[in-house]
């Protein structure tokens, strides 16, 4: 008798029970059962049962400290720049050591009373008393303050001090998360408003760049929504000009409504502030104040609102360059975010190199070879499926590179390669009726494009490659000896890297020679943030050999050939064409292997399944068995191409498949045995 344990997992517990088999096969017995509760591994909230990671509350309260921190560190350094300039009382670096490392605050009266915003305290005098912070600020954009005076530069420096206390959102380009699908998308979709010349030719494009959205889902409805507000634009507008219709296209796509949740606040924000006829922010924010109205819970701008105060400011009290320069980087200086470079897996084939973002051309290329390069196809012309000739993947190759689709169906290759008589149902061979282009993908697998490329293409032409790197030599001379690659490397990490847009467009304009609009839609650029899993050192050796047709797993075997041999030997050109060609050799000897073990392999199958016994002292049956393979290896070559075959490799091709079989039959008693193929 035998005992089985038998175990339930579950999320927070797991059931056993143990049971006795009898000595009848359909009988057991109960032994014991129980059941072994234990915590969840995650926090629910009791109200909305929503889960949570154990380590979120801990994670909250760690990143509340930090913001904490950096924000007692930003005033530390614009009190400084105040105290040094006699813009607030006086601070010894003593006080802010304290405050910063022991976290004592100053204890210095002058200064707390320099900070305090309580106009109700009538204990105190009328020079004692404080107003409200917003109150300084508008006093200091609206009116010229005597700055020889102490106490008016205090005021002033109480309005700066206040800016640095709360400074606003500032936006990043390479940050898409509160996004709408509009804002997400409007660089595309004006695109094909500009470029559009007629109300057919608009929404045809609009038609052409939704097919890679889903109606149903509910991002993506927007967009929907968007296309029949056009055609009714268009509709209604029918009689006017058609430049004239295309700005009303255009402030139809960049109504505030399509912005994110915190963008949108912004824009309406900017709006009250202009329908006030208020100057900035602080001015609006006192009317408010003076109302009686809340201020809190309004989200500003940091470009927009705070820095274009703080200059107005400046210029309104005329204040040095050096003192409004200290004044700006103490108040406005952004902490780079900590490099996440160390996260990055490393390259399986390259060990020490980290894996390269899916953005950079080099590796859409690669993506896109190893890609074609596994397409196979059977036409009307062919027995069997082939992978794709030159010129069929030149047909095919537009498709990767279009700025609405950076994912396509597979749908859309099969109905470039098919001919439109077999789509549409017109037969110009009898014998194609029935007949069916196939291919070793289903219509819905997905296909990576090359939505970078596509969009250089798009801004520099389709040369862009060419144009980059002539103008990046004639616009730094300096950078002269830079190579092809590190040129392309170079643009492209700024579009990776940098998260302001009026930086972006100034490095275009300095860097290549190229106009506003040029410099604009290069920022407007967005490249995925993900990463692929090889080292960019790994894919360029790889890819030359991916252009030439080979498969991902033979390119990688040839592309470490220059790092295993002598440098004097690979450098030498004859050398390397004869190794190439030997390995080309190589290969090509080791899929006829493969072809060789498969047909005799389909051939002991034939045997087996139909239970005859191999008999080699048998003529008759000897002649059968070749009679057998003769079939099975035009099935497995397809008809015209065993044809294609002259009579000597036909005649090798038998002789060869023949011995391995006889010899392959005569094993285990005659029965036979398959084949395993050698690596």
């Amino acid at each position: 008798m035998a005992k089985i344990l038998g175990l339930d997992l579950g999320t927070n517990s797991i059931g056993w029970a143990v049971v006795e088999k009898e000595k009848s096969e359909k009988e057991y017995s109960l032994i014991d059962k129980g059941v072994r509760i234990f915590t969840e591994g995650v926090n629910i909230e009791a109200k909305t049962s929503s889960e949570s990671s154990k380590a979120a509350q801990r994670t909250d309260y760690r990143s509340g400290r930090k913001l904490k921190y950096r924000r007692k560190l930003r005033k530390l350094e614009v009190l400084k720049v105040l105290s040094d300039n006699n813009l607030c009382p006086e601070l010894s670096s003593e006080e802010l050591k304290l405050w910063r490392y022991k976290k004592v605050y100053p204890n210095n009266d002058e200064f707390r009373l320099w900070l305090r915003t309580d106009n109700q305290d009538d204990k105190l005098d009328r020079k004692q008393r404080n107003k409200n912070p917003y109150a300084f600020r508008f006093k200091a954009s609206t009116q010229k303050l005597d700055l020889n005076k102490i106490i008016d530069k205090q005021e002033l420096g109480r309005a700066f001090y206040h800016i640095a206390q709360r400074r606003g959102f500032l936006s990043n380009r390479l940050d898409t998360s509160d996004n709408s699908i509009i804002e997400e998308k409007n660089a595309e979709i004006e695109d094909v408003i500009r470029h559009s010349n007629s109300s057919e030719e608009l929404l045809e494009v609009y038609k052409d760049f939704l097919e890679s959205y889903d109606k149903a889902d509910t991002n993506s409805k927007a967009l929907f929504t968007l296309g029949r507000a056009f055609k009714s634009i268009l509709k209604e507008n029918s009689e006017e000009a058609f430049e004239n219709v295309k700005e009303k296209l255009t402030e139809r796509l960049n109504r505030k409504e399509f912005l994110g949740k915190v963008k949108s606040a912004i824009s309406d924000l900017s709006a009250k502030i202009e329908d006030t006829n208020c100057n900035t922010l602080g001015e609006y924010f006192y009317g408010l104040h003076k109302e009686g109205e809340r201020i809190r819970n309004n989200y500003t701008h940091r470009e927009e609102h705070y820095l274009h105060e703080f200059n107005t400011i400046c210029d309104k009290q005329n204040l040095p360059t050096a003192l409004k320069k200290d004044i700006e980087n103490a108040i406005f200086y952004q902490r780079p975010l900590k490099s996440q470079k160390g996260l990055v897996a490393k390259c399986p084939l390259e060990n020490d190199k980290a894996c390269m973002p899916v953005s950079h051309p080099d590796f859409e290329v690669f993506r896109m070879l190893s890609f074609l390069n596994t397409i196979k196809i059977r036409t009307l012309e062919d027995d069997k499926l082939r992978v794709l000739n030159f010129q069929e993947r030149a047909i095919i190759e537009p498709l990767f590179f279009r700025k609405s689709k950076p994912n396509f169906d597979f749908s859309e290759i099969a109905k470039k390669l098919t001919p439109k008589h077999l789509i549409y149902g017109y037969y110009k061979d009898k014998n194609a009726k029935d007949f069916n282009v196939l291919f070793n993908f289903g219509n819905y697998a997905n296909v990576s494009g090359c939505p970078t490329i596509a969009n250089l293409r798009y801004v520099f032409g389709e040369d862009w490659k060419t144009y980059l790197i002539n103008n990046f030599n004639k616009q730094n001379k300096d950078d002269s000896n830079k190579s092809d690659h590190q040129i392309i490397d170079a643009i492209w990490h700024v579009l990776f890297r940098f998260d302001n847009t009026e930086k972006l467009k100034q490095f275009v304009r300095d860097n290549l020679d190229c106009d506003e609009e040029t410099a604009s839609k290069f920022s407007k650029i967005k490249l995925k943030q993900d990463y692929g899993s090889l080292s960019l050192k790994a894919i360029r050796n790889i890819l030359p050999y991916l252009e030439t047709g080979l498969l991902y797993s033979h390119a990688v075997f040839l592309a470490n050939m220059k790092s295993v041999l002598p440098k004097d030997i690979w450098s030498n050109k004859n050398d390397r064409e004869i190794i190439n060609k030997e390995v080309f050799s190589i290969i090509d000897n080791y899929t006829n292997y493969k072809n060789t073990i498969n047909i005799v392999n389909g051939l002991i199958k034939n045997v087996k399944t139909n239970q005859e016994t191999w008999n080699s002292s048998n003529a008759f049956v000897i002649e059968a068995y070749k009679k057998d393979l003769n079939t099975v290896i035009e099935d497995y070559y397809g008809l015209k191409r065993w044809d294609s075959f002259s009579e000597d490799d036909k005649e090798v091709v038998l002789k060869d498949n023949f011995e391995l079989f006889s010899k392959q039959m005569k094993l285990n008693s005659g029965q036979g045995e398959f084949i395993k193929k050698k690596p």
